[in-house]
């Protein structure tokens, strides 16, 4: 036999005793990975507001185009704040936001009773808050904005040290719809500071949504829950 078919046979030989190794250690690494991921959910808690976020960024991504107009039990918060927050029941003070828009009967839609919701929503006629076609604000329209501002602004008892928030959608992206975001706007922040306020746009024209909550890092609940 040649030194040529001796090496052949014995490369074949080794290539095959190799395999069951390859095969042990590709298995292994397999079931670490399957122990390092299953670790991690076994550790991880269920965050509803980035849930929310997450959601509504593959929805603007993915959705597709539909006719029905979403109903006031799909207006949730767009949270903006720091991740180490966490929205949090604070039924006074959305009692209190609930009440300043009632003198608006008829041109609003309040967030649908759903179990375990920790904000309140409302969806609005623009023509509710503002005067005509302007971004001036009617002297119901204000009244009814600066109950709710101050509403944010009040601290309860068992409300320790959470802090209100407000997102406000306004209709489409013209002038006069932008214009009308900075009067809302500055009618909270004016109470209540810029950090409490997010702005952003939606496609119904001349629709204003507003949705209030409270949140608390996780340092002031003594940590991670």
């Amino acid at each position: 036999m040649t030194t040529g078919a001796q090496a052949h046979i014995e490369g074949t030989a080794h290539s095959a005793a190799a395999r069951p190794q390859a095969a042990t250690l590709y298995l292994a690494l397999f079931l670490a990975l399957l122990a390092f991921f299953l670790f991690l959910t076994s550790i991880s808690t269920f965050d509803p507001a980035r849930a929310v976020s997450v959601i509504d960024s593959v929805e603007a991504q993915f959705a597709e185009s539909v006719t029905a107009q979403a109903g006031p039990e799909r207006i949730t918060p767009h949270f903006a704040g720091p991740a180490g927050q966490r929205i949090v029941a604070d039924a006074a003070f959305t009692s209190r936001v609930a009440t300043a828009f009632e003198d608006l009967a008829g041109r609003r839609e309040n967030l649908a009773a759903i179990d375990g919701v920790a904000w309140h929503g409302v969806r609005l006629d623009a023509s509710a808050l503002f005067v005509n076609d302007t971004a001036a604000l009617s002297a119901t329209g204000r009244q009814a904005l600066d109950a709710a501002a101050f509403a944010m602004a009040v601290q309860d008892a068992g409300s320790g040290s959470a802090n209100r928030r407000v997102d406000i959608a306004v209709g489409d992206e013209s002038a006069v719809a932008l214009r009308r975001a900075v009067a809302l706007a500055s009618v909270f922040t004016a109470v209540n500071g810029p950090e409490a306020v997010s702005l952003r746009t939606i496609d119904a024209a001349n629709t204003v949504e507003m949705v209030f909550y409270a949140v608390i890092g996780d340092a002031a609940r003594g940590g991670r829950s």
